[in-house]
């Protein structure tokens, strides 16, 4: 029927109005059942819903740019599925292809496996000479040119080579040959496509080569990943490979972990690894024991035997390496130095001589003392969270001490322990301790501390061993059995502590990586520091600090040296990106600042960071890696600014965030919220606090979703445990790690001119409570429930997660990097990121949802009609 051309009555334009109003209200209605869907995990309907309202309204551009932006998401998140079932396979694959070369190696003709381990390793090392794409971009044009030529020779060899691997097993047509070979085969493939992309880089121009060096990354960790294959098929202990595939791999891409137990792969690997660590432990093969019970617990995380066999075999690693010889008798050691092109120890200029670096052991236990160690006993009774076991805690104090004297090795480093008589007397001594222990109806901290001091008299009596080691071994014992938080820092550990805790340091403001033996590599230096101005860039080789060279020397050692006092200058020697010869920089030490606070992309020129993640649709992004002093005033400056631009709408990310100061927690979270409780402690021994939003807070309207993941821990979980209780943020990810105990800094020795800490217990003495409900966030052993629970839980593989880390730290340098290339890896970081396009789909509904206001929010986040929905 044509439209008619008569005027119109009165009354039909409110009519129209009122029709349209229906129509409008119809559609939120569809938006708001869209959000809820989500929230519900039914991803499926919820856009169903969106489709139900584009058609009701199919002229609001907002609307269909949602229903586009969901079904391009929906598309992703089936992608990521199918992704994280072929890593589940081939995960599992790989532990089956382990496990038969641990069957069959020992079966194979006499001499055969060590030809065809040795040919493999020639391979490795063949494929080792290749030059990668980080050496390419940082290559000179003529060292681009020999590179490339050194690199095709290599390939060429390493194909040869593995040409002859494969025919030593030419006739055998059991499991372990057919499966060889058809690794090689395709190892084989992926090292002829890499020498071809060799052969095809362009060498002579800056552009040619960071061209190449981009195709080379891309098949980088394919190459790496069909060499390790070979390489596990002629491994010594191929199980110890198995086991690392099903713990780190196969368990944490199964779509269902608790029902692996029930798989028969699974009961093989169990078996067998069970079977290998009773037999390590029995022949005293530490850290074959250590790689055994270590993949047991993580495979059968409640299995309290496992547990508690781990803690006896660490404590034997501990003193194997700390304290052992440097060429451990213990065939399951990993290399020591000087083996498999190890350096010996470094050394350090004295005056006019040389000196030895004193071993590790020596500079822990610097400035330790038998009075640290009363001290921490007396506080315990006062301020632990929780009754003390001290019955558990003298056992554990007792048992430390005698793996100490039981472990051979140890016997280098303390000669008296090489008297058998001796050490019999000392262990008879602490046996008799450990049976009064056992007897004793009522143990305290008075029978702790009395342990203690036979302990050092029965060393002082026969092993010599010094009291500083006693006193360390014993505190560590009884810590041990406390909580995986409480700690003794030692006078050698307090700078790095009180660094990380006050998020503040002197130095030159560099973050560093060093490869054996390689000079020292500059990552980037950090925004504004002393560094920065003086002219060092990202990918700098610093071959020299104050003239001693850096390669060979240890890179704590080099960070103690460029550390120092403020005002003081540090000459530091850098070969460049492209540079032919190196350039001496001097740079003066200043207080820094550890920047807590990060934004979505860097800032050309000035490097500052910019928080805008769409400036279409007012979404910000911020992201906290730990709660320092800084973190509050940080956050605060960036709200502000993002309020000012516009920005309606923010993303927190709280991943990978290990926590940090109590106080930093509190005020980030108030800057969201201005009424409700926050959270709370309570302790045995301490006062009970709460703390309480207050007013004045910088973001207090406006959608956001917080992002976490397993490794979101404490103040991390404070804030967004509150956040969520308090119903002001919507959150996505994973269960957080569930660390809610508070540590309280004790001092057990200071400086009695500066009061400065030089050492600390650091001591569990209450429980974190988040929000109104006071949920309870600690991880307690055999618990169900810990942690804050994601609203939309989205898990990620982990090459998924490896992906979008791997830009986003690229993207996090401080480099001359062009416009249009920031903006291909912002986007590649984004689509692989699959927790951030959740929490940006989730904003867009929202934002949606307030353009139609004349309809009912959806239900609460807290309170889904099913349990949070998993997206892989």
């Amino acid at each position: 029927m044509a439209p008619s051309t008569a005027p119109a009555a009165p009354q039909s334009a409110p009519a129209t109005m009122a029709a349209g109003s229906a129509l409008e209200g119809k559609s939120g209605e569809y938006i708001a059942a869209a959000i809820a869907e989500v929230l519900t995990g039914h991803f499926a309907e919820a856009g169903e819903q969106i489709d139900k309202a584009s058609e009701i309204v199919p002229s609001d551009e907002s609307i269909a740019a949602a229903r586009d932006l969901f079904q391009g998401y929906r598309r992703r998140i089936r992608q990521a599925e199918a992704e994280r079932r072929a890593e589940y396979h081939e995960a599992v694959r790989r532990v089956r292809w382990c496990m038969i070369a641990q069957r069959s190696l020992g079966g194979l003709p006499p001499g055969l496996e060590k030809k065809l381990r040795a040919k493999v390793e020639e391979v490795a090392s063949s494929c080792g000479k290749v030059g990668g794409s980080e050496s390419l971009r940082d290559a000179a044009t003529e060292e681009a040119a020999r590179l490339k030529a050194d690199s095709a020779e290599a390939l060429t060899k390493s194909q040869q080579l593995l040409g002859e691997a494969a025919k030593l097993l030419a006739d055998d047509d059991s499991d372990y040959g057919e499966t060889f070979r058809a690794l090689a085969k395709k190892l084989s493939r992926e090292i002829e496509s890499w020498k071809q992309l060799w052969e095809s880089v362009q060498t002579d121009t800056p552009e040619g080569r960071d061209l190449g060096a981009d195709e080379l990354k891309v098949m980088e960790s394919n190459l790496a990943e069909a060499l390790v294959d070979v390489e596990s098929m002629v491994a010594e202990k191929p199980w110890r490979i198995a086991l690392m595939r099903a713990k780190e791999e196969a368990r944490e891409l199964a779509a269902d972990p608790e029902s692996l137990p029930d798989q028969h792969w699974y009961k093989d690997v169990i078996g067998d690894i069970e079977r290998r660590g009773q037999e390590a432990v029995r022949d005293a093969k530490w850290y074959d024991a250590l790689s055994a019970y270590a993949g047991l617990s993580k495979l059968s995380p409640d299995n309290e035997e496992y547990q508690n066999t781990l803690k006896l075999i660490r404590r034997h690693v501990r003193m194997l390496g700390l304290y052992g010889n440097e060429r451990s008798d213990d065939p399951s050691a990993p290399p020591g130095p000087g083996e498999a092109g190890l350096k010996q120890p470094a050394t350090r200029a004295t005056g006019d001589r040389v000196a030895p670096e004193p071993a590790r052991w020596e500079r822990m236990v610097s400035g330790v003392d038998a009075e640290m160690v009363d001290r921490t006993i007396r506080r315990l009774s006062a301020s632990y969270v929780t009754a003390v076991d001290f019955r558990k805690l003298t056992r554990g104090a007792l048992l430390s001490v005698k793996v100490l004297a039981q472990t051979p090795q140890v016997a280098d480093t303390f000669p008296d322990l090489r008297d058998e008589a001796k050490k019999q007397r000392f262990i008879q001594i602490i046996d008799r301790q450990l049976d009064a222990v056992a007897k004793t109806d009522r143990v305290d901290d008075l029978d702790l501390r009395l342990a203690f001091n036979v302990v050092l008299r029965a060393s002082e009596r026969t092993v010599k061993i010094p009291t500083e080691v006693v006193a360390i071994e014993f505190a560590e014992g009884f810590l041990d059995e406390l909580d995986r938080f409480s700690a003794v820092i030692w006078p050698n550990s307090v700078a790095d502590f009180r660094k990380h805790m006050l998020g503040q340091f002197v130095g030159v403001g560099i973050r560093i990586n060093k490869a054996p033996d390689e000079p020292l590599k500059v990552l980037t230096p950090l925004a504004g520091s002393p560094a920065y101005k003086a002219g060092i860039r990202a990918g700098d080789a610093i071959l020299a600090v104050d003239g001693c060279p850096t390669k060979d020397r240890d890179i704590d050692e080099l960070v103690d040296s460029i550390m120092g006092e403020k005002g003081t200058k540090v000459v530091l020697t850098v070969k460049r990106r492209g540079g032919l010869k190196p350039i001496d920089i001097p740079v003066v030490r200043d207080k820094i600042f550890i920047r807590t606070v990060r934004g979505w992309r860097r800032r050309p020129v000035t490097g500052e960071w910019d928080y805008v993640l769409d400036a279409d649709q007012s979404i910000g992004y911020i992201r906290i890696t730990q709660f320092t002093d800084e973190t509050p005033r940080d956050v605060q400056k960036v709200l502000k600014n993002l309020r000012a631009d516009g920005i309606k709408s923010i993303v927190l990310d709280l991943r990978i965030n290990p926590g940090g100061l109590l106080r930093s927690a509190v005020a980030v979270a108030n800057e969201f919220v201005d009424s409700g409780r926050i959270v709370s402690t309570r302790g045995r021994q301490v006062f009970s606090t709460t703390k309480n939003a207050k007013s004045g807070g910088t973001f207090l309207s406006g959608d956001l979703v917080v992002l976490v993941d397993k490794l979101s821990a404490s103040a991390a979980e404070i804030v967004s445990g509150a956040l969520k209780d308090l119903g002001r943020a919507t959150i996505v990810g994973k269960r957080t790690y569930g660390k809610g105990s508070v540590q309280n800094v004790i001092t057990l020795r200071h400086d009695p001119v500066t009061r400065q800490q030089l050492a600390s217990l650091k001591l569990t003495t209450a429980y974190y409570y988040v929000g109104d409900s006071e949920r309870l966030l600690h991880r307690e052993n055999g618990a169900e429930s810990w942690g804050v629970d994601p609203d939309v839980e989205v898990s990620m593989t982990p090459k998924q997660t490896d992906r979008w880390r791997e830009i986003q730290f690229s993207n996090e340098l401080l480099q001359d990097t062009q416009t249009d290339e920031l903006d291909q890896d912002l986007a590649a970081q984004y689509d692989h990121d699959i927790q951030l396009q959740t929490a940006v789909v989730l904003l867009r509904l929202m934002q949606l949802q307030h353009a139609h206001p004349s309809v009912a929010k959806a239900p609460p986040a807290e309170a889904p009609v099913v349990p949070p929905v998993q997206v892989r």
